[in-house]
């Protein structure tokens, strides 16, 4: 498992506070861009098939001043999973490798 955090703009926090269709669209965009950086990295590694990815997201709306401060906390599995009739976990980065990586996808919201 690894740990995704989406942080926005100060101007978009206070909108996704109070705005439950806002933040939907946000974290499913969040969530689609890292599962889609997941199956490119995989592809780039020689791993084919119909790749799935995984994951749970957690809403924070405060920070730890208790300021409103909406973020997303992702946890996603290290890897894809491949073929239905022969389950398996493809890892793409040796364990505990404590790598932190960042990707920018382009924004569903303006």
């Amino acid at each position: 498992m690894r740990q995704w955090v989406l942080t926005v703009p100060h101007g978009l926090r206070a909108k996704l506070a109070f705005d439950p269709k806002l933040t939907t669209l946000v974290s499913r965009g969040f969530v689609a861009a890292a599962s889609q950086w997941l199956r490119r990295r995989a592809r780039r590694l020689g791993i084919r098939g119909k790749l799935k990815t995984g994951g749970v997201t957690v809403i924070q709306r405060f920070n730890s001043a208790l300021d409103t401060s909406v973020h997303f906390h992702t946890l996603m599995i290290d890897g894809v999973c491949g073929c239905p009739h022969r389950p398996s976990t493809e890892r793409m980065w040796p364990e505990g490798s404590g790598s932190v990586t960042s990707f920018q996808a382009s924004s569903p919201v303006e």
